[in-house]
């Protein structure tokens, strides 16, 4: 199950994506339109702003901003890669 299969079921929610700059944003919408628009919207708000309007706060494994989540008492996920070889 992915992340947007459970973020859809919960109800009242809406998932904001701020995308990295090096992300591919047609790849991403293209993954994003296979669930209902008005559970997801692409945003380019300061990650401390969205930080404050969320209640979780999802990130990949390295980035720093978690301690951002973290210092304004957010609760934190942090996304691995499982499948990527090392």
């Amino acid at each position: 199950m992915d992340i947007m299969e459970i973020c859809i079921k919960i109800p009242k929610t809406k998932t904001l994506f701020k995308i990295h700059p090096l992300t591919k944003k047609k790849e991403l919408i293209k993954i994003l339109k296979l669930y209902p628009q008005q559970k997801w919207e692409l945003v380019n708000d300061n990650h401390l702003y969205l930080t404050k309007i969320s209640d979780i706060c999802i990130s990949i494994f390295s980035s720093a901003s978690i301690l951002d989540f973290l210092a304004l008492r957010k609760t934190p996920i942090e996304l691995w890669n499982i499948l990527k070889k090392t």
